[in-house]
């Protein structure tokens, strides 16, 4: 995935190492620093609080959240709980 902020520009990208590699591409608009920091204030003041779909534990699990994340049959987050 490729994310930007409002505004960005990506020069001197050079398309066909890119077209030769097959690689996939998603746009991720993310809006400005302004849009953020309203959203930031609106989430504290609300409370509002993210939905974990499912909660994937330890490293040996990144796998299947991987795999839950490219099959995007998930809603919500997908947490992986590593040990301290």
């Amino acid at each position: 995935m490729v994310g930007s902020v409002t505004g960005a520009v990506v020069e001197n990208l050079s398309l066909p190492p890119v077209f030769m590699r097959a690689v996939t591409m998603r746009g991720v608009p993310v809006g400005s620093r302004e849009l953020f920091e309203d959203m930031a204030r609106a989430v504290g003041r609300h409370r509002v609080t993210p939905v974990a779909d499912r909660v994937f534990s330890g490293l040996a699990s990144v796998g299947d959240a991987l795999t839950t994340l490219a099959n995007g049959s998930h809603f919500g987050k997908l947490v992986t709980e590593l040990p301290e």
